[in-house]
């Protein structure tokens, strides 16, 4: 959080783990705080994790996707879409 306060980036980049609880309070979080600023979950079983995702992400990318989906994502906004 220390680094959001300094650079208020455009977009962050969160890689979702099995059980998803801290990163998840990690989308909230700069949610509630920088709202302006995207968030996009990179996690490997997005369909189990969809409505969790969804309360918080502005977009989720599967970790099985190719990587250029990402990079598509981050620099268009997977969320205009």
């Amino acid at each position: 959080m220390r680094y959001m306060e300094a650079q208020e980036p455009d977009v962050v980049v969160l890689d979702i783990q099995d059980s998803a609880r801290r990163e998840l309070e990690i989308a909230r979080e700069v949610k509630r705080r920088w709202a302006q600023t995207k968030v996009l979950a990179l996690a490997l079983y997005p369909r189990g994790q969809s409505e969790q995702l969804a309360a918080c992400a502005d977009a989720v990318i599967s970790k099985g996707e190719p990587p250029a989906r990402l990079l598509n994502a981050v620099s268009k906004g997977a969320w205009s879409a």
